[in-house]
């Protein structure tokens, strides 16, 4: 299973302020924001790992080391659509899990409220990091993504991070599952991407394709 390991270069401070400013009633100075944002590159240890899986169609299940029922009626279609699947998770370490609790339990809150937000805000960059590096090796070999879901998207239970944790061999990057079924590091994502062959000239939308649905026949 291919291991990634990219280093964050930088943070969205806009983003994490609008993170910061949902979960505060105060102004947080800008000071506050740019400190948490570099705490957080300091401390992250991100890592990214991704595995190929198979959907069954007729079980409704993900097949793979670890097999699970997919519980989405609304992504059934995208999974049946691509060529290849992939389970994919992310994580930022455990470093900075205690620097944020350490802030909270000294009663620091704007500071642990800043420092979680700008982790949340790094974890989906790191995502985001991890789709791109899918598709520049997926380039040459005429492939490319056609969709990225993670649990959470629409009727997708969020409780299924678990199980494509344990598709994409998440223990290889330190994730392990709570005792309540929750990933750990709490800063971790996980995703599921399709790919479809580009040889046919398919541009990778669906909408308004008159093969919509049926391209994969």
């Amino acid at each position: 299973m291919p291991l990634y390991t990219p280093k964050l270069t930088h943070i969205n401070s806009q983003i994490v302020q609008q993170y910061v400013e949902q979960r505060s009633q105060d102004d947080v100075d800008s000071a506050i924001i740019t400190a948490a944002c570099s705490t957080i590159l300091h401390l992250a240890k991100p890592q990214a790992v991704f595995q190929q899986v198979f959907f069954d169609t007729a079980s409704q299940h993900i097949l793979c080391s670890a097999p699970f029922h997919f519980k989405s009626q609304q992504i059934l279609p995208y999974l049946e659509q691509a060529s290849i699947i992939l389970s994919s998770a992310v994580t930022l370490g455990t470093t900075i899990e205690k620097e944020i609790d350490d802030s909270f339990l000294a009663k620091d809150f704007t500071k642990g409220i800043a420092l979680d937000s700008a982790a949340t805000v790094a974890s989906g960059q790191l995502l985001d990091m991890v789709t791109q590096y899918i598709k520049e090796i997926c380039e040459p070999k005429e492939y490319k993504i056609i969709w990225r879901f993670s649990p959470g998207n629409g009727d997708w239970p969020v409780s299924q991070q678990t199980d494509v944790a344990k598709a994409a061999g998440g223990s290889q990057i330190g994730l392990s599952i709570t005792a309540g079924g929750m990933l750990n590091p709490r800063k971790s994502l996980t995703a599921m991407f399709g790919l479809r062959s580009t040889e046919s000239g398919c541009s990778g939308s669906c909408s308004g394709c008159s093969l919509s649905g049926h391209c994969h026949e």
